[in-house]
């Protein structure tokens, strides 16, 4: 490293900004004469930042200026041949006094335009394309203010006039005519955490009694507001979940429970189907077929009269359902018809 070859590139030559950069790290490499520079491309571009190909065109401008020029190649002999980078000099005797002056632009520059009172002069000429803007888009009319003796203008950043509401009966004990309303998502959240809460207690598998904290409240909000859970499945699913001797040592609050939502739900399906399955095994296939076809037929006839109850009698004395009605009359001794 050379510093009289660096103050050269740094101080006395003038040039675009990426040359520069490239005969500064160059010039870093170069001995006390500015010679022996054999920095390979991707070295210089790892140096500067650049491309391959910025650098390459960078060399060519620095060597169409005189700035750099072929060095002695028997520097890098003792490397094989096609690792073999390019020599280069750095041409110290080059100095520039000042930096090129930068062109000034010829452009006519456009003369200021003075306000003028009156306005410009169109031309309403049929078949003439120039009018008055303001003759084809005439302001919108004024938009009437709320407040009496004020514009729209004045009246934009106050608030909206609201019509005063008279007071009626709301609540069953004002009006005792008035419909029951149903449950509000506030009261949802309550139960729910009160319904954990007591359930937690009664199972006294922790140490401080449970308390209900806005985390509960929030994880119970997002199992009914969020992810659109039903409130009684939700608390079908609380009772499962405490009575199971697994998950009422890992549900201890609502956060945990919301948490584990999921896979509370699903192994509480896959116990029903077990439950369901060994309730059936006893029974023949055959037989089970045949409560199936009850069933079935049941659900049918409640659909029919629940649809179209007209249609229903009309329906029964068809005959549509005399083998259902046949079948009850005597019906296996195994098992037992289902109420209807």
């Amino acid at each position: 490293m050379s510093w009289q070859a660096s103050e050269w590139a740094a101080q006395r030559v003038y040039t675009d900004g990426t040359s520069k950069c490239v005969l500064l790290v160059m010039a870093e490499a170069a001995d006390e004469r500015g010679c022996g520079v054999w920095l390979s491309q991707t070295t210089i571009a790892e140096r500067t930042g650049f491309t391959d190909r910025t650098v390459r065109t960078a060399l060519g401008k620095l060597e169409a200026q005189g700035l750099i020029r072929l060095g002695n190649a028997a520097l890098v002999g003792h490397l094989p041949p096609s690792q073999q980078p390019t020599v280069w000099n750095l041409n110290l005797r080059v100095v520039h006094d000042a930096p090129p002056a930068k062109k000034k632009s010829t452009r006519a520059k456009k003369p200021p335009e003075t306000p003028s009172s009156t306005p410009p002069e169109t031309n309403s000429t049929p078949g003439n394309s120039f009018h008055d803007p303001r003759k084809l888009f005439p302001a919108p009319p004024e938009t009437p203010s709320a407040t009496p003796g004020k514009s729209f203008r004045q009246t934009a950043h106050e608030p909206p006039y609201e019509p005063p509401v008279e007071p009626h009966a709301h609540t069953r004990e004002d009006n005792p005519a008035a419909p029951s309303h149903p449950e509000t998502l506030d009261d949802h959240i309550d139960a729910l955490c009160e319904k954990l809460r007591s359930r937690v207690e009664a199972n006294n598998l922790t140490p401080d009694p449970p308390h209900i904290t806005r985390g509960w409240r929030n994880a119970a909000r997002a199992l009914l507001q969020l992810d659109n859970r039903e409130f009684q499945k939700v608390t079908n699913l609380i009772d499962w979940c405490q009575d199971h001797h697994f998950w009422r040592t890992v549900v201890h609050d609502m956060p945990s429970f919301h948490r584990h939502y999921k896979r509370i739900h699903q192994q509480a399906v896959n116990d029903w189907r077990t439950k369901k399955a060994e309730a059936h095994a006893d029974i023949p296939l055959a037989d089970r077929r045949f409560r199936d076809l009850i069933e079935q037929g049941q659900r049918l006839q409640r659909l029919a009269a629940t649809q179209n109850p007209a249609s229903s009698p009309e329906l029964a004395n068809t005959g549509f359902f005399a083998p259902l009605r046949e079948l009850e009359a005597n019906p296996p001794d195994i098992w037992e018809i289902p109420a209807a």
